[in-house]
């Protein structure tokens, strides 16, 4: 624990178990039709939806305290914090519970430059808007945030305004995704019009080339669909 290595190193052991479990039971967790989410940051991972996945034969492996062999062993968190945020379950709110000490936060008045005195400023907010949710709790754990550094002594107008450009780069992210989504929707259409006409007028083979190239086409766009489904929970 403690060194660099230490991250990579679990990573790599409690992944190849974590695989070895998915291709086990592939078909039994692609047709449960129950909400359940996985998130996991190094050794720190959260199971949470329906009870009734403990029913399940995948999750009574999955939850067992030694799922990832000796002499690896689970311990269960006795509240609902994870990775800095408290979880609540109804309604479904993950709320950032940040540093409340001015000594967590480093001086206005140290020697470091004014980049490097807010870097970790700029860092926490990044993990409100990303991770906080619904919006009032973004604004909640920001507003907690200027409250902590403005006590440490930084000025808060800075501070704000330093917030409210997180906010606009990261809706102008969202704004980005969503424009690749409908140029992408919009090539498929198109693709798709050009397979009907042409199969109309030329026969089957050219159509079917048409619509090889139009999957080809959509590959690309996979991953970026792939990290768009797991963007809301600590991306």
């Amino acid at each position: 624990m403690g060194s660099p290595l230490s991250p990579a190193l679990c990573l790599m052991v409690v992944s190849i178990s974590e695989q070895i479990w998915s291709c086990t039971f592939r078909q039994i967790l692609a047709n449960h039709h129950l909400f359940i989410r996985h998130i996991r940051y190094v050794d720190n991972r959260l199971i949470f939806g329906d009870k009734r996945l403990t029913e399940l034969a995948p999750y009574e492996v999955l939850l067992d305290d030694g799922f990832y062999g000796k002499p690896i062993i689970l311990e269960t968190e006795p509240d609902q914090e994870f990775l800095g945020f408290m979880l609540e379950t109804k309604p479904l709110e993950l709320i950032y519970q940040g540093p409340t000490n001015i000594s967590q936060v480093l001086s206005p008045f140290s020697a470091s430059p004014p980049a490097v005195l807010l870097s970790g400023f700029r860092s926490r907010c990044h993990i409100v808007i990303k991770g906080a949710f619904p919006a009032f709790r973004v604004q909640q754990g920001l507003t907690q945030l200027i409250h902590l550094y403005t006590r440490a002594g930084f000025p808060k107008e800075e501070l704000q305004s330093i917030c409210d450009q997180l906010l606009i780069q990261h809706q102008n992210l969202r704004s980005q995704c969503q424009t690749r989504v409908s140029r992408w929707l919009v090539r498929l259409l198109f693709s798709l019009g050009l397979v009907c006409l042409s199969s109309f007028f030329l026969g089957l083979w050219f159509p079917l080339f048409l619509l090889f190239v139009s999957l080809l086409s959509s590959l690309s766009f996979g991953s970026f669909l792939a990290q768009l489904s797991l963007a809301p929970f600590f991306s």
